[in-house]
């Protein structure tokens, strides 16, 4: 479905080149840039966005550990890690990658035999790394990221997107549309104005493919049901993906 914004709509009525003409040096310099007499400047634009069901699946998920030593922390995070990597370098379909690693130390206060809490503080480590997940492949994906949840691994997030490959899809057509409001918006204004020829100085389309995620989209963790890991799940929506053109043009007698 494509719904079209109602560009805005400007227009420099131009006098007689006489009455603006400029008695300085610079006078044939200035009078080069205006058009001819009678004629009309239109800033013009529009907008045009179509809405495109979601085709990829992203995750991120991290692994805590809590320890007495930096040492002890660092080296089961790294080899839990290795065993995530190898886990989805093992899915084709999905790409992997690792995220932030940080490790750091706490403190806690003591605890005492009456249940109590000691003044002093005793110390702890933390630390946590992620990783990241992209495929299109749902069952294969979802699959991988309820192996990792079985491994220990904390779901940050999971969810659907729309791919940079089928947002470019739609570039050409968004762009296509959007000219051709644009040129019949240009003819009503000449009409009304009483113009009988419309010549395009300028035109910019910059805002090509600024996806929005809709409301719609949501993503279910998999959760421990008996002991049980359930699959974990995650149902597409929809990216509305917009592009806006504006132009300078010529409205001439």
């Amino acid at each position: 479905m494509s719904r079209f914004i109602l560009p805005a709509l400007t227009a420099l009525l131009l006098f007689s080149p006489a009455a603006n003409a400029q008695t300085d040096g610079n006078s044939d310099s200035f009078m080069s840039r205006i058009p001819p007499e009678g004629s009309v400047i239109l800033n013009l634009s529009a907008s045009e966005e179509l809405e495109l069901m979601q085709d990829e699946l992203v995750a991120s998920l991290r692994y805590e550990v809590t320890g007495d030593s930096a040492k002890d922390v660092q080296s089961e995070i790294n080899g839990k890690i290795q065993e995530g990597l190898k886990a989805g370098k093992e899915v084709e379909s999905v790409k992997v990658s690792t995220g932030g690693y940080n490790v750091w130390q706490n403190y806690r206060p003591r605890p005492t035999e009456n249940g109590k809490a000691d003044e002093n503080e005793e110390a702890e480590w933390r630390g946590q790394q992620t990783i990241s997940l992209e495929g299109k492949n749902a069952e294969e994906f979802l699959k991988l990221v309820t192996d990792l949840q079985g491994m220990g691994f904390l779901t940050s997030n999971l969810s659907y997107t729309l791919s940079s490959e089928k947002q470019k899809e739609v570039q050409d057509e968004l762009m296509t549309m959007a000219l051709k409001k644009l040129q019949e918006r240009a003819k009503v204004a000449a009409d009304a104005l009483g113009k009988s020829t419309t010549q395009f100085i300028e035109i910019n389309a910059d805002n090509v493919g600024n996806p929005r995620p809709m409301p719609m989209m949501r993503a279910e963790m998999a959760q421990m049901d008996g002991g049980a890991m359930n699959k974990a799940s995650a149902e597409p929506g929809e990216t509305t993906v917009s592009m806006t053109v504006s132009a300078r043009i010529l409205l001439k007698p």
